[in-house]
């Protein structure tokens, strides 16, 4: 696992999530919102569709 073996993942895992937190908004200032309607309708089905089958097994 690649998280357990010693503490370096998981700390340039953190750094990295730290950057997107604070560069993510700079980035995004100026543009468009991204529309994610189609992918989440998507998603949605999907995990509908999965748990309908898993309720039925």
């Amino acid at each position: 696992w690649l998280l357990l073996e010693n503490y370096t993942p998981t700390f340039i895992f953190s750094v990295l999530y730290l950057l997107i937190v604070w560069l993510g908004p700079k980035y995004m200032r100026n543009k468009q919102p991204f529309s994610c309607r189609g992918i989440l309708v998507v998603y949605n089905l999907g995990l509908t569709l999965l748990s309908l089958y898993m309720f039925y097994e």
